[in-house]
């Protein structure tokens, strides 16, 4: 059985998530809408949208994400769980490996390895600093465990 591109982008950029971070794959055949990925760390999560073009990064106008990618169902969906103070995010992969994120407040127009996309992830959830530091540690657990 073949993968899909999107399965391929969300694998190549998870392999370089920290192990705290939790992600499920959403793959539910009865449901029209819910978005691909659900990342949950601490006390923030998010979910995102990955998407596959077959052009290359430079081909592509960048006023596109929400108007174009998205189905009716996928569109509603993620604002309802923008409008709920939830985290979301479209990630698109290139033909030519590149990665962009849009964000539903602003568009960040320049290409990501799937490193870079990891690690911006790791910020928008507050995992890393800005410096690209750990910030979060597990901590005392409670004796009553």
């Amino acid at each position: 059985m073949s993968t899909k591109p999107e399965t391929n982008l969300g694998n190549r950029i998870h392999k370089y998530l920290p192990p705290e971070m939790s992600v499920e794959k959403m793959n539910n055949p009865f449901r029209a809408g819910p978005w691909d990925f659900y990342y949950d760390c601490w006390n923030r999560d998010g979910w995102s949208e990955h998407k596959y073009m077959a052009r290359s990064f430079k081909e592509v106008r960048f006023d596109w994400a929400m108007d174009n990618l998205l189905s009716p169902r996928q569109k509603l969906w993620g604002l309802q769980r923008l409008h709920n103070g939830r985290r979301v995010c479209i990630i698109t992969g290139f033909r030519d490996k590149s990665i962009s994120i849009a964000h539903p407040y602003y568009r960040i127009e320049r290409p990501f390895t799937a490193k870079e996309a990891a690690e911006w992830i790791c910020k928008w959830l507050g995992v890393h600093d800005e410096q690209g530091k750990h910030k979060q540690t597990l901590g005392e657990v409670p004796r009553s465990w």
